[in-house]
C-alpha cells in the first residue's frame, strides 16, 4: 500500500516536472528581452494579454525567439500599446532586436497551428528584412516600388490588421497590365485593400462589374461586410482629412445603396458616421447638434432597468480571442450602436460627456445634456473616470461644491479599485486642488 502511494506521488511530481519543462519561459522585462534577442540575433515574440493566458508551442518559441509576456494594463503593457499603436487585446507582436515591427496579429487564436504559422513567417521576414518596419522605410524612401513589392506590403499590412491601404492600392493598380483586371483574385485583392470609394483603384474595379458582382455573391458574408466597412471607414477618414462635404455625402449615398430598401436598419450607423465627420472636421455646431440626436436616440432611450438586467446576464468569456478596446476620453471613436452592451454604453456615454467638456462649451443646454449622459454612465458603471467627468462638467456649470464632492469620490474609487496608475490618481488630486481653489 505504501509502495502504491509512493508511486502515485512520484508520478504527480514527474507530471508537474514535465509540464514545467513544456511551459514557455519569458523574460521579466522588455529591455532584457531585446538584449537577449540582440545577443542571439533572433527576433522577439511578445504577447500582450487581456484575461486569458496564451499558450504558444514552448519548444518552437524557446528555440527561435526571445519571449516576453505582459498584461495590457501594466506599465510596460501601456508603453508597448503606445509604441505600436494597439487598441485590441490580446495581441501578439514579432519585432527585431531594435524594437522595429516585423508582424503582428490582433485576431489571436490560441492554438498551435496559428502560432506556428505566424512564427514561421516572422522568422522568414526577419532574415529577409521584409517586415513591416522594413517595408515602411522602403516605401517612404520611394525605393523598389514594384507591383510585387506593393502586393506583399499590402498583404502583410492586411495580415497585421492594418487596413488603411488606400494610397498603396492606388499605386498598385497603376502598375497592373491592361488585361489583368479581368481576374477574380486581382479584383478581390483590390477590394480587400479597402480602396477609397470613387477613388482610382475603386473606379478601376468598376470596369469589371461582372467580377465585382460575383465577389459579393461568392465570398463569405462576414468578409463582404468587412470589405464594405473598411472602404467606408477609409473614405470617411479621407473626407475628414480634406474637409470634403461632397465626398461625405457620396459615402452616405453608398451606404444607403448597399442596404436598400431597408434604410431604417442602417440609420444608427449613418448617424454615427455623421457624428464622426462633424467631430473630425471640428464643425462644433454640427457636432453638438448631431451628438444630442445620436446619444439620446440610441443610448439614452433604453431604460436603466433594462441595461442593468442585461449587465447581470452578460456572458463572461474565458476565450483567448476575447477582445478588449481601450477606453480613451475624447477619442475619435465616439461609440458604435451595434456594439451596445452595459459596459460599452457606460463608457460611450462617459466619452460623449467628456467630449462636450473638452470642446470648451459654456452653453448650459449642452452642459446639462452632458451631465445627463455622465450621470447615466455612473448609474450603469460607477467608475472613477466617470465621476471625474461629472465633476468637471459640474465645475464648468458653476456648481463648485458638487464638483469637488464628485472629484473626491473619483479619487476614492480610483484608490479602492486600483484601476488607474499612480500618475493618473495624482492627476485627479491636482484637479481637485484646482476645483477647491476655483482655478480649474
Amino acid at each position: 500500500m505504501r509502495s502504491l502511494k509512493f508511486l502515485t506521488i512520484l508520478a504527480i511530481i514527474l507530471l508537474n516536472f514535465v509540464a514545467a519543462l513544456a511551459q514557455l519561459k519569458y523574460q521579466k522585462n522588455y529591455k532584457k528581452t531585446l538584449e537577449e534577442a540582440a545577443a542571439k540575433q533572433i527576433p522577439v515574440f511578445i504577447t500582450i494579454e487581456y484575461k486569458s493566458v496564451l499558450d504558444p508551442p514552448a519548444e518552437y518559441f524557446s528555440s527561435n525567439f526571445a519571449n516576453y509576456r505582459v498584461k495590457h494594463d501594466s506599465p510596460e503593457g501601456n508603453m508597448l500599446i503606445n509604441k505600436y499603436g494597439l487598441a485590441r487585446f490580446p495581441v501578439i507582436l514579432f519585432v527585431k532586436p531594435d524594437g522595429s515591427l516585423i508582424l503582428k496579429s490582433e485576431e489571436v487564436k490560441n492554438n498551435k497551428n496559428y502560432f506556428l504559422s505566424y512564427g514561421t513567417e516572422a522568422i522568414t521576414r526577419f532574415k529577409g528584412n521584409t517586415g513591416l518596419a522594413d517595408y515602411d522605410k522602403l516605401y517612404h524612401e520611394g525605393n523598389h516600388i514594384t507591383r510585387a513589392f506593393l502586393k506583399d506590403y499590402i498583404g502583410l499590412r492586411y495580415k497585421s490588421g492594418i487596413f488603411t491601404n488606400d494610397k498603396l492600392i492606388d499605386l498598385y493598380v497603376n502598375l497592373l497590365p491592361a488585361d489583368v483586371g479581368n481576374n477574380y483574385e486581382e479584383i478581390l485583392f483590390i477590394y480587400r485593400a479597402a480602396p477609397l470609394l470613387f477613388g482610382e483603384a475603386y473606379s478601376f474595379t468598376q470596369q469589371y462589374r461582372t467580377i465585382v458582382d460575383s465577389l459579393y455573391k461568392r465570398e463569405p458574408l462576414q468578409d463582404r461586410i468587412w470589405i464594405n466597412t473598411r472602404m467606408i471607414n477609409n473614405t470617411l477618414s479621407e473626407a475628414i482629412r480634406t474637409k470634403d462635404y461632397i465626398l461625405y455625402d457620396k459615402v452616405s449615398s453608398f451606404v444607403y445603396k448597399t442596404v436598400a430598401p431597408d434604410h431604417a436598419k442602417i440609420e444608427p450607423q449613418q448617424s454615427l458616421n455623421r457624428l464622426i465627420f462633424y467631430k473630425g472636421i471640428n464643425d462644433t455646431i454640427g457636432f453638438f447638434r448631431q451628438a444630442q440626436v445620436y446619444y439620446d436616440r440610441y443610448f439614452m432611450s433604453i431604460s436603466l432597468d433594462s441595461i442593468k438586467r442585461d449587465k447581470q446576464i452578460e456572458p463572461t468569456s474565458n476565450s483567448s480571442n476575447e477582445l478588449v478596446f481601450m477606453e480613451r476620453k475624447g477619442h475619435l471613436s465616439v461609440g458604435n450602436y451595434h456594439d451596445k452592451d452595459a459596459t460599452n454604453t457606460a463608457f460611450i456615454l462617459n466619452n460623449a460627456a467628456w467630449d462636450f467638456y473638452t470642446y470648451g462649451t459654456k452653453n448650459l443646454q449642452f452642459l446639462y445634456k452632458a451631465v445627463m449622459w455622465s450621470q447615466r454612465s455612473i448609474d450603469i458603471d460607477p467608475k472613477a473616470t466617470h465621476y471625474d467627468t461629472l465633476a468637471h462638467l459640474l465645475y464648468r456649470i458653476g456648481l463648485f461644491d458638487a464638483a469637488l464632492l464628485y472629484q473626491e469620490k473619483a479619487i476614492q474609487l480610483a484608490k479602492k479599485k486600483k484601476e488607474l496608475s499612480k500618475a493618473e490618481i495624482n492627476g485627479f488630486r491636482e484637479e481637485a486642488k484646482k476645483m477647491k481653489s476655483r482655478s480649474l
